[in-house]
């Protein structure tokens, strides 16, 4: 089953935002037409978020719990009986937890890809028979997260 154009266009922006990949290389990771990357990042103006992208994910989602940790103590410190999020705070609770669980996600497909890389450079430089063997596995591999 192949992932849809949605989370193909996450994945590559998140790709994009390491810096370390070329266009053509993140629509081969996530199996897009470069065409199609190209597209995305100009119409989404991929490079003024990466600008704009001062933090790094895992400093956004430090912050994100900063938040949860914030608002669930506003709320244990209410008079017993009104120790309960309103909706609103639940609501807010509910977006932050599913933020946070997607970037985790996201970062986590990013940081395995990059592994990956490195570990086909290592071997290529090793056995560059073995390393096409090994990219074959690893284009197996990454689709599987995906």
């Amino acid at each position: 089953m192949g992932i849809n154009n949605k989370k193909k266009k996450e994945i590559a922006l998140q790709l994009y935002l390491t810096g370390e990949n070329t266009l053509k290389e993140i629509a081969e990771m996530v199996e897009a037409n470069p065409k199609t990357i190209a597209k995305w990042a100009k119409d989404d103006n991929w490079e003024s978020i990466k600008a704009a992208d001062s933090l790094s994910t895992q400093q956004q989602v430090a912050r994100m719990k900063e938040q949860v940790k914030e608002l669930n103590a506003a709320i244990a410190a209410r008079d017993k009986g009104q120790r309960v999020a309103t909706v609103e705070e639940a609501e807010i609770l509910r977006k932050l937890s599913a933020a946070i669980r997607q970037m985790s996600n996201d970062s986590d497909i990013v940081s395995s890809i990059e592994v990956g890389k490195k570990f086909i450079a290592f071997v290529k430089s090793k056995d560059l028979e073995m390393a096409k063997d090994v990219v074959e596995m690893w284009n197996e591999y990454v689709k599987t997260l995906l």
